[in-house]
This record gives structure tokens, sequence and C-alpha cells, in this order.
């Protein structure tokens, strides 16, 4: 009697069978792979997204072009007073923005709209002065530095005190304001000085005095 493992096509059959079990699992195993090699390149894309700026883009602060406003004026002088000169000052405007790898902090002179990190001192003799300055990026803040100028060189008093005031205003200061749709948009800012008249009884020559205040909107 002929023995069943003897047949040939059942060997044949097997060793179809078995093949096709080996590219089964040669399969799996590319797919596996494949799944794999997948995830992995998520997870860098995600790690990468959270941890790199390699991903990120530019703000809307980074193509912004608002336009930044100072108005100055002096209130009420009292032109017998001769050691007033005028009100001397300078002024910075800083922009921030970010191109998505970085951020990136602009300062402007504020009387002249040119790139600049100190400002220049200028001497406002006349009433009201208005000047418009487009910067780059959003505005950050403005910062004024502000005091009497006397003929003789004497210190004035400004606020109370001889000497410069220091005036500043953050536009973004917080995330929430970064983040907000309105930081685009020009911004205005007002600095005003009112110099006390003269005492008419007073004996002598007077230093001058004033109150400044600037505000923003």
């Amino acid at each position: 009697m002929k023995d069943f493992d003897d047949d040939p096509e059942s060997k044949e059959k097997e060793e179809v069978n078995e093949a096709l079990e080996q590219v089964k699992a040669a399969l799996g195993f590319l797919i596996s792979k494949k799944m794999l090699r997948g995830y992995a390149l998520v997870l860098i894309a995600c790690i990468s997204w959270m941890y790199t700026d390699f991903f990120k883009l530019p703000d809307a602060c980074y193509e912004a072009q608002p336009k930044f406003n100072m108005t100055l004026s002096i209130k009420n002088p009292n032109m017998r007073w001769e050691e007033f000169q005028g009100l001397e000052l300078k002024g910075i405007v800083r922009s921030f923005g970010s191109d998505g790898k970085k951020a990136i902090i602009r300062s402007y002179d504020m009387l002249t709209g040119k790139p600049d990190e100190e400002g220049k001192k200028f001497l406002l003799n006349g009433f009201i002065n208005s000047y418009d300055t487009k910067v780059n990026g959003c505005v950050e803040s403005a910062t004024v530095f502000a005091h009497i100028k006397t003929l003789s060189g004497a210190k004035a008093v400004l606020n109370g005190n001889k000497g410069a005031m220091k005036f500043e205003q953050k536009f973004l200061s917080t995330k929430k304001q970064k983040a907000s749709h309105k930081r685009t948009k020009n911004k205005r800012c007002k600095v005003e000085l009112v110099v006390n008249p003269i005492d008419p009884i007073a004996q002598g020559a007077q230093v001058p005095k004033g109150n400044m205040k600037m505000s923003c909107s």
C-alpha cells in the first residue's frame, strides 16, 4: 500500500503552502515595518512642532505695518518766563514680530520715524506738534524722556522733580495681548506739558515748573 506522505502531489501542495506562509509572513513584516516607520515620522513631526520652530510660520505681526502717532503739546506757556526755552525730549517706539523661528524686536526714533535704539533729543518750541511713524511689526511699547529746557541750563522742575521724566506705555505686555487681533492696529499717544504761570510777587528769577502726562490709546 502506498504511503500518503510519499504522494508527489501532496508534497507539492505542502511546499506551495509553506511558500505562501513565508510570503504572508514577509508581507506582514514589511507592512508592520512601514507602519512603525509611519508612526515614528508622525511622532517626530509632533515633537518638532511642539519643541522646535521648524514648522512654525511667521505671525501676523511679522507682516504688519501699523502707524504710530505721537502728539506733543505745551499748554498755557508763559512767554514772560525768560528761563523757559522749550520742552526737550526724545522718544522710542519698539515693535514686535516673529518670523516663526525667533522674535524680532525693532526700535524707531519716535520723532523721525527712522530705526534708532536711543532716539535723538528734540526741542519743542511751538505749542503743538504731531508726528506719524510707520513701523514694521506690531507696536510693542512707546517710551518718552523729557525735561524742561532752560536758557541758563538750570534744572527746571517737572512733575515736582528736578531733571528728566520717563513715560512708558506697553501695548503688548501679556500673552493675551500678543495673541489679540488688535495688536496690528494703529497706535496713538499724546504727551502734554502744562507750564505753571509765574508768581507775580516772587523776588528774583524763577525756575520754570510744569506738569507733564502721557496718554495712549
